[in-house]
């Protein structure tokens, strides 16, 4: 699984889980609200910087081809020895996650998120100003 899949999964697991705590419990994240803000940030870029991220490992990969012309098939398989036996012509890259996936992680982590300041306002930890406040909602 992608490493941006895999954290917005296990922070769309934690979202749900504070998401049902009582409200003595819950108490607790509101406490760490500017983290949890924090994380979903840092989550929603790594999901929207993927194609980014993708297209910079691939030009970084096309140069050193064209700098040594073929890929070691052995430092594929994570061995990093190079010999000229396990030289092979280039191969394409390929995406590990397919766009929709990145967009249905997307929408997963921004609803879990959801819920969660909503319970948070539910309870009254949370105020609409305080919510309207956090850099989440802040940014454009």
């Amino acid at each position: 699984m992608s490493y941006s899949i895999e954290i917005a999964n296990c922070l769309c697991t934690v979202f749900d889980k504070a998401s049902t705590l009582e409200a003595a419990d819950l108490a607790g994240y509101r406490e760490n609200i500017l983290f949890w803000d924090n994380e979903y940030i840092h989550c929603m870029e790594v999901l929207k910087g993927y194609s980014r991220r993708f297209q910079t490992m691939k030009e970084g990969i096309n140069n050193f081809q064209q700098t040594r012309g073929l890929i070691s098939d052995s430092l594929e398989h994570g061995r990093g020895l190079w010999s000229e036996a396990s030289l092979n012509p280039k191969k394409p890259l390929k995406k590990a996650i397919k766009n929709s996936q990145i967009k249905d992680s997307i929408s997963a982590l921004s609803n879990a998120y959801e819920r969660f300041l909503n319970r948070l306002e539910k309870e009254e930890l949370l105020s609409t100003n305080e919510r309207n406040g956090l850099p989440s909602c802040t940014q454009e």
